[in-house]
Protein backbone atom coordinates (compact mmCIF):
# COMPACT_ATOMS: atom_id res chain seq x y z
CA UNK A 1 0.00 0.00 0.00
CA UNK A 2 2.37 2.16 -0.84
CA UNK A 3 0.09 4.74 -2.28
CA UNK A 4 -1.50 5.26 1.47
CA UNK A 5 0.08 7.45 4.39
CA UNK A 6 2.15 5.09 6.36
CA UNK A 7 1.13 6.68 9.69
CA UNK A 8 -2.52 5.10 8.07
CA UNK A 9 -1.40 1.57 7.58
CA UNK A 10 0.24 1.24 10.79
CA UNK A 11 -2.58 2.73 12.56
CA UNK A 12 -4.89 0.26 10.39
CA UNK A 13 -2.35 -2.81 11.26
CA UNK A 14 -2.64 -1.86 15.35
CA UNK A 15 -6.50 -1.76 14.86
CA UNK A 16 -6.11 -5.14 12.93
CA UNK A 17 -3.99 -6.90 15.28
CA UNK A 18 -6.47 -5.92 18.34
CA UNK A 19 -9.14 -7.15 16.45
CA UNK A 20 -7.68 -10.22 16.47
CA UNK A 21 -6.61 -11.20 19.33
CA UNK A 22 -10.47 -10.12 20.72
CA UNK A 23 -11.29 -12.08 18.33
CA UNK A 24 -9.53 -15.47 20.16
CA UNK A 25 -10.50 -13.72 23.66
CA UNK A 26 -14.18 -13.76 23.14
CA UNK A 27 -14.23 -17.29 21.81
CA UNK A 28 -12.18 -18.41 24.58
CA UNK A 29 -13.79 -21.10 27.42
CA UNK A 30 -12.34 -18.82 30.24
CA UNK A 31 -13.38 -15.36 28.71
CA UNK A 32 -16.45 -16.57 27.84
CA UNK A 33 -17.38 -17.87 31.35
CA UNK A 34 -16.39 -14.40 33.29
CA UNK A 35 -19.37 -12.43 31.79
CA UNK A 36 -17.58 -9.15 33.14
CA UNK A 37 -14.58 -9.78 30.79
CA UNK A 38 -16.47 -10.97 28.18
CA UNK A 39 -18.45 -7.80 27.89
CA UNK A 40 -15.75 -5.32 28.42
CA UNK A 41 -13.75 -7.35 25.39
CA UNK A 42 -16.67 -7.27 23.72
CA UNK A 43 -17.29 -3.54 23.93
CA UNK A 44 -13.71 -2.86 22.65
CA UNK A 45 -14.23 -5.38 19.95
CA UNK A 46 -17.22 -3.59 18.86
CA UNK A 47 -15.66 -0.03 18.48
CA UNK A 48 -13.01 -1.60 15.82
CA UNK A 49 -14.75 -4.44 13.88
CA UNK A 50 -16.38 -2.75 11.18
CA UNK A 51 -12.39 -0.56 10.88
CA UNK A 52 -11.00 -4.06 11.15
CA UNK A 53 -13.25 -5.69 8.58
CA UNK A 54 -12.73 -3.25 5.89
CA UNK A 55 -9.15 -2.66 6.00
CA UNK A 56 -9.08 -6.60 5.97
CA UNK A 57 -10.93 -6.27 2.49
CA UNK A 58 -8.85 -3.84 1.68
CA UNK A 59 -5.27 -5.66 1.56
CA UNK A 60 -7.60 -8.78 -0.55
CA UNK A 61 -8.73 -5.79 -3.03
CA UNK A 62 -4.65 -4.98 -2.90
CA UNK A 63 -3.02 -8.30 -3.40
CA UNK A 64 -5.19 -9.08 -6.37
CA UNK A 65 -4.75 -5.41 -7.91
CA UNK A 66 -0.80 -5.91 -7.36
CA UNK A 67 -1.53 -9.65 -9.18
CA UNK A 68 -3.25 -8.35 -12.14
CA UNK A 69 -0.91 -5.43 -12.48
CA UNK A 70 2.05 -8.11 -12.71
CA UNK A 71 -0.07 -10.07 -15.21
CA UNK A 72 -1.13 -7.12 -17.32
CA UNK A 73 2.64 -6.38 -17.92
CA UNK A 74 3.27 -9.85 -19.25
CA UNK A 75 0.50 -10.37 -21.41
CA UNK A 76 0.89 -10.54 -24.80
CA UNK A 77 -2.67 -11.31 -26.10
CA UNK A 78 -4.62 -7.87 -27.02
CA UNK A 79 -8.15 -9.46 -26.24
CA UNK A 80 -6.65 -10.80 -22.22
CA UNK A 81 -5.04 -6.58 -21.61
CA UNK A 82 -8.25 -5.37 -22.11
CA UNK A 83 -10.03 -7.74 -19.76
CA UNK A 84 -7.49 -7.38 -17.08
CA UNK A 85 -7.29 -3.31 -17.40
CA UNK A 86 -11.11 -3.56 -16.59
CA UNK A 87 -10.71 -5.60 -13.62
CA UNK A 88 -7.72 -3.15 -12.82
CA UNK A 89 -10.05 -0.23 -13.25
CA UNK A 90 -12.83 -1.62 -11.21
CA UNK A 91 -10.42 -3.37 -8.23
CA UNK A 92 -9.18 0.47 -8.09
CA UNK A 93 -12.62 1.92 -7.78
CA UNK A 94 -13.62 -0.39 -4.61
CA UNK A 95 -9.91 0.13 -3.35
CA UNK A 96 -10.81 4.02 -3.20
CA UNK A 97 -13.95 3.50 -1.75
CA UNK A 98 -13.46 1.18 0.67
CA UNK A 99 -10.31 3.97 1.81
CA UNK A 100 -13.18 6.41 2.10
CA UNK A 101 -15.63 4.10 4.05
CA UNK A 102 -12.55 3.38 6.96
CA UNK A 103 -11.56 7.38 6.95
CA UNK A 104 -15.22 8.08 8.04
CA UNK A 105 -15.49 5.30 9.86
CA UNK A 106 -12.36 6.74 12.00
CA UNK A 107 -13.83 9.98 11.74
CA UNK A 108 -17.23 8.77 13.33
CA UNK A 109 -15.76 6.97 16.09
CA UNK A 110 -13.05 9.12 17.34
CA UNK A 111 -14.76 11.80 19.38
CA UNK A 112 -15.19 11.46 22.71
CA UNK A 113 -16.41 13.45 25.72
CA UNK A 114 -14.60 12.79 29.26
CA UNK A 115 -16.68 13.73 32.08
CA UNK A 116 -15.59 14.48 35.67
CA UNK A 117 -17.27 15.26 38.76
CA UNK A 118 -16.05 15.05 42.64
CA UNK A 119 -17.68 12.92 44.90
CA UNK A 120 -18.24 13.79 48.45
CA UNK A 121 -16.50 12.24 50.79
CA UNK A 122 -15.39 12.95 54.28
CA UNK A 123 -12.21 15.63 54.08
CA UNK A 124 -11.87 18.43 51.72
CA UNK A 125 -8.92 19.51 51.61
CA UNK A 126 -6.69 19.04 48.40
CA UNK A 127 -9.72 18.46 45.98
CA UNK A 128 -9.41 21.53 43.91
CA UNK A 129 -5.45 20.15 43.51
CA UNK A 130 -6.63 16.53 42.97
CA UNK A 131 -9.25 17.35 40.04
CA UNK A 132 -6.21 19.06 38.16
CA UNK A 133 -4.52 15.80 38.03
CA UNK A 134 -7.02 14.33 36.15
CA UNK A 135 -7.34 17.32 34.26
CA UNK A 136 -3.50 17.34 33.46
CA UNK A 137 -4.02 13.47 32.60
CA UNK A 138 -6.31 14.11 29.99
CA UNK A 139 -3.83 17.07 29.07
CA UNK A 140 -1.04 15.11 28.01
CA UNK A 141 -3.05 11.84 26.87
CA UNK A 142 -3.82 14.02 24.00
CA UNK A 143 -0.37 15.74 23.53
CA UNK A 144 1.12 12.30 23.58
CA UNK A 145 -1.73 11.16 21.28
CA UNK A 146 -1.58 14.45 19.16
CA UNK A 147 -5.38 14.42 19.73
CA UNK A 148 -7.42 17.67 19.76
CA UNK A 149 -8.81 19.23 23.32
CA UNK A 150 -11.79 20.96 23.76
CA UNK A 151 -13.00 21.87 27.28
CA UNK A 152 -16.40 21.87 27.57
CA UNK A 153 -17.12 23.27 30.98
CA UNK A 154 -14.97 23.23 34.51
CA UNK A 155 -16.15 24.39 37.53
CA UNK A 156 -14.08 24.04 41.41
CA UNK A 157 -15.74 20.24 41.37
CA UNK A 158 -16.07 19.26 37.80
CA UNK A 159 -14.30 19.14 34.74
CA UNK A 160 -15.72 17.99 30.72
CA UNK A 161 -14.00 17.88 27.16
CA UNK A 162 -14.16 16.34 24.00
CA UNK A 163 -11.07 14.39 22.89
CA UNK A 164 -10.65 13.77 19.28
CA UNK A 165 -8.17 11.04 18.08
CA UNK A 166 -7.99 7.78 16.72
CA UNK A 167 -8.85 5.26 19.08
CA UNK A 168 -9.34 7.44 22.56
CA UNK A 169 -12.63 6.09 23.31
CA UNK A 170 -10.59 2.61 23.74
CA UNK A 171 -7.67 4.20 25.87
CA UNK A 172 -9.74 6.65 27.90
CA UNK A 173 -12.44 4.13 28.88
CA UNK A 174 -10.50 2.31 31.13
CA UNK A 175 -11.16 5.39 33.37
CA UNK A 176 -14.87 4.84 33.39
CA UNK A 177 -16.06 5.00 37.48
CA UNK A 178 -14.55 5.76 40.05
CA UNK A 179 -10.93 7.00 40.77
CA UNK A 180 -9.80 7.26 43.83
CA UNK A 181 -6.39 10.17 44.30
CA UNK A 182 -4.50 9.72 47.56
CA UNK A 183 -1.95 12.72 48.88
CA UNK A 184 -0.61 13.66 51.83
CA UNK A 185 -2.58 10.84 53.01
CA UNK A 186 -5.90 12.58 52.38
CA UNK A 187 -8.64 11.01 49.61
CA UNK A 188 -10.39 12.33 47.07
CA UNK A 189 -12.80 10.25 44.68
CA UNK A 190 -14.22 11.22 41.26
CA UNK A 191 -16.37 9.71 38.94
CA UNK A 192 -15.50 10.07 35.56
CA UNK A 193 -17.67 8.84 32.10
CA UNK A 194 -16.57 8.28 29.09
CA UNK A 195 -18.76 8.57 26.44
CA UNK A 196 -18.68 8.08 22.28
CA UNK A 197 -20.25 11.45 20.44
CA UNK A 198 -21.68 11.19 16.91
CA UNK A 199 -22.41 13.16 13.95
CA UNK A 200 -25.30 15.86 14.97
CA UNK A 201 -26.29 16.52 11.49
CA UNK A 202 -27.06 14.45 8.64
CA UNK A 203 -26.64 15.42 5.46
CA UNK A 204 -29.60 14.20 2.44
CA UNK A 205 -28.24 11.67 0.30
CA UNK A 206 -29.93 11.84 -2.97
CA UNK A 207 -30.21 7.55 -3.42
CA UNK A 208 -32.16 7.87 0.22
CA UNK A 209 -35.01 9.58 -0.79
CA UNK A 210 -38.32 8.97 -3.41
CA UNK A 211 -39.65 11.87 -4.94
CA UNK A 212 -43.19 12.61 -5.59
CA UNK A 213 -44.97 15.09 -7.85
CA UNK A 214 -49.19 15.13 -7.56
CA UNK A 215 -51.45 17.50 -7.79
CA UNK A 216 -52.26 20.36 -4.91
CA UNK A 217 -55.35 20.37 -3.10
CA UNK A 218 -57.26 22.84 -1.38
CA UNK A 219 -57.93 26.81 -1.91
CA UNK A 220 -56.46 28.65 -4.44
CA UNK A 221 -58.40 28.06 -7.82
CA UNK A 222 -58.11 26.31 -10.82
CA UNK A 223 -54.41 26.21 -10.91
CA UNK A 224 -53.73 24.52 -7.81
CA UNK A 225 -56.04 21.43 -8.91
CA UNK A 226 -54.63 21.16 -12.63
CA UNK A 227 -51.35 21.17 -12.36
CA UNK A 228 -48.75 18.64 -10.77
CA UNK A 229 -46.94 21.54 -8.40
CA UNK A 230 -47.03 19.59 -4.98
CA UNK A 231 -43.85 17.67 -3.97
CA UNK A 232 -43.73 14.60 -1.65
CA UNK A 233 -40.51 14.12 -0.60
CA UNK A 234 -39.76 10.30 1.79
CA UNK A 235 -36.59 9.52 3.09
CA UNK A 236 -36.27 5.64 2.92
CA UNK A 237 -34.14 4.42 5.35
CA UNK A 238 -36.21 6.27 8.11
CA UNK A 239 -39.62 6.92 6.59
CA UNK A 240 -40.04 10.64 7.18
CA UNK A 241 -41.78 12.48 4.81
CA UNK A 242 -42.96 15.96 3.76
CA UNK A 243 -45.36 17.50 1.51
CA UNK A 244 -45.28 20.71 -0.02
CA UNK A 245 -47.47 22.34 -2.04
CA UNK A 246 -48.28 26.24 -0.94
CA UNK A 247 -45.86 27.24 -3.81
CA UNK A 248 -47.89 28.04 -7.25
CA UNK A 249 -44.77 26.03 -8.61
CA UNK A 250 -42.95 22.76 -8.21
CA UNK A 251 -39.41 24.11 -8.14
CA UNK A 252 -40.28 26.27 -5.12
CA UNK A 253 -42.09 23.67 -3.61
CA UNK A 254 -39.16 20.91 -4.05
CA UNK A 255 -36.92 23.46 -2.83
CA UNK A 256 -38.89 24.35 0.29
CA UNK A 257 -39.43 19.85 0.74
CA UNK A 258 -36.32 19.63 0.87
CA UNK A 259 -35.53 22.02 3.58
CA UNK A 260 -38.29 20.65 5.59
CA UNK A 261 -37.22 17.28 5.12
CA UNK A 262 -33.75 18.48 6.27
CA UNK A 263 -35.12 19.64 9.59
CA UNK A 264 -36.90 16.57 10.06
CA UNK A 265 -34.10 14.43 9.71
CA UNK A 266 -31.98 17.05 12.06
CA UNK A 267 -34.42 16.71 14.59
CA UNK A 268 -34.62 12.39 14.06
CA UNK A 269 -31.04 12.10 14.01
CA UNK A 270 -30.18 14.96 17.50
CA UNK A 271 -32.89 12.66 19.29
CA UNK A 272 -31.15 9.41 18.37
CA UNK A 273 -27.93 10.45 19.21
CA UNK A 274 -29.50 11.62 22.84
CA UNK A 275 -31.11 8.57 22.71
CA UNK A 276 -27.52 6.58 22.26
CA UNK A 277 -25.82 8.89 24.90
CA UNK A 278 -28.72 7.81 27.70
CA UNK A 279 -28.00 4.26 26.63
CA UNK A 280 -24.40 4.25 27.47
CA UNK A 281 -24.46 6.30 30.83
CA UNK A 282 -26.95 3.26 31.27
CA UNK A 283 -24.46 0.60 30.61
CA UNK A 284 -21.35 2.42 32.86
CA UNK A 285 -24.29 3.46 35.72
CA UNK A 286 -22.82 0.27 38.01
CA UNK A 287 -19.17 1.24 37.59
CA UNK A 288 -20.16 4.89 37.96
CA UNK A 289 -21.73 3.72 41.80
CA UNK A 290 -19.46 0.91 42.80
CA UNK A 291 -17.48 0.88 45.91
CA UNK A 292 -14.60 -0.36 44.29
CA UNK A 293 -12.65 2.52 42.27
CA UNK A 294 -11.76 1.71 38.82
CA UNK A 295 -8.12 3.81 39.18
CA UNK A 296 -6.40 4.72 42.31
CA UNK A 297 -4.02 7.38 42.33
CA UNK A 298 -1.45 6.78 45.69
CA UNK A 299 1.25 9.80 45.56
CA UNK A 300 2.24 8.66 48.19
CA UNK A 301 3.18 5.52 47.28
CA UNK A 302 4.16 6.87 44.05
CA UNK A 303 2.02 4.23 42.04
CA UNK A 304 -1.16 3.85 39.84
CA UNK A 305 -3.26 0.52 39.98
CA UNK A 306 -6.24 -0.23 37.81
CA UNK A 307 -8.23 -2.37 39.99
CA UNK A 308 -10.19 -4.74 37.39
CA UNK A 309 -6.58 -6.60 36.69
CA UNK A 310 -5.19 -5.51 40.11
CA UNK A 311 -1.42 -4.30 38.27
CA UNK A 312 0.53 -1.58 39.36
CA UNK A 313 2.10 1.13 37.38
CA UNK A 314 4.77 3.91 37.83
CA UNK A 315 2.09 7.00 38.42
CA UNK A 316 4.43 9.11 36.70
CA UNK A 317 3.53 7.14 33.25
CA UNK A 318 -0.05 7.34 33.93
CA UNK A 319 0.15 10.96 34.29
CA UNK A 320 2.11 11.64 31.40
CA UNK A 321 -0.86 10.21 29.43
CA UNK A 322 0.47 6.63 28.21
CA UNK A 323 -2.92 4.62 29.01
CA UNK A 324 -1.71 2.05 26.54
CA UNK A 325 0.03 0.32 28.88
CA UNK A 326 -3.11 -0.59 30.85
CA UNK A 327 -4.32 -1.76 27.38
CA UNK A 328 -1.71 -3.44 26.49
CA UNK A 329 -1.89 -5.62 29.56
CA UNK A 330 -5.61 -6.32 29.35
CA UNK A 331 -5.21 -7.63 26.22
Amino acid sequence: MADLNQQFVVQLKEIEREFDELNELLNSVEIMSDNVLFLYYKKRYDEISVIANKFKQLKIIEKQLIENEEILRSEEENSLISEFKEDIVALTDQKQKLITEIKQEIADSKVVCVEVAKVEVSYSNGEKENLQVLKDLLKNYANQKQASINVIKQTETSYSCEITGLNSYCDLSLLIGNNKIINQKKESLFKVSVLKLVREDYKLNEDDIHIETLKSSGAGGQHINKTESAIRIVHIPTGISVLCQDERSQKMNRERAYTQLQEKLNNYYQKKQQKELENQRKLIKNALFSTTPTCVFDFDKHKFIYTKTKKEYDISQILNGNLEIISRDII
